[in-house]
């Protein structure tokens, strides 16, 4: 199955809270894979997540891991009232190894971890402009990336699909809603 480039959604906060969340996703046929990060209940939680079925006519599915975990297989469908699925849904092998990669790419790419071995940097380029430090930060690098025309700051990919980043946020478990 022919996926799409993956697409990249961060919102930020430069008045305290810092990093709201951050998503990436692909889509493969009718459905969409990705993993997302954010504030939670005042902790931060990570995902991975499929939205079954979400282009076609089918019924679909929001189903997602208890946080990075996919040997725990999809443990919730957040389309139904109650997410917790009686049973977990077994993740493929080669849909698991595209999750990682795609999530590992976009952390390495926008994401820092404070406690991570070489972050000793981007903590100063934090400190040095009083932003606030967060267990899952942007770098500092990619904060210029950001539209400034609004609060909270935010970006999109230019081919972002806004129907899949409104759909995952009327339902994710994160704090943040899209405004």
């Amino acid at each position: 199955m022919k996926h799409s480039t993956p697409q990249v959604y961060l919102a930020y906060s430069s008045s305290g809270r810092g990093l709201l969340c951050a998503l990436t996703y692909e889509t493969a046929g009718p459905h969409v894979h990705g993993w997302w990060t954010g504030a939670q209940a005042g902790d931060f939680a990570a995902a991975f997540f499929k939205l079954e079925d979400f282009f076609s006519s089918a019924p679909q599915r929001f189903l997602a891991t208890r946080g990075g975990d996919m040997a725990g297989g999809w443990v919730f469908d957040y389309a139904q009232s109650h997410p917790r699925l009686g049973e977990a849904v077994p993740i493929e092998d080669e849909e698991r190894q595209r999750l990682e990669e795609m999530q590992s790419n976009f952390a390495g790419e926008w994401l820092f971890y404070p406690d991570a071995p070489g972050s000793a940097a981007e903590i100063d380029s934090y400190r040095a402009e009083g932003l606030p430090l967060l267990p899952v930060n942007i770098k500092y690098r990619r904060l210029h990336k950001l539209d400034r025309g609004g609060h909270p700051r935010e970006y999109i990919s230019p081919n972002a699909d806004m129907n899949i980043l409104d759909y995952v946020q009327e339902y994710w478990p994160l704090d943040y809603r899209l405004p």
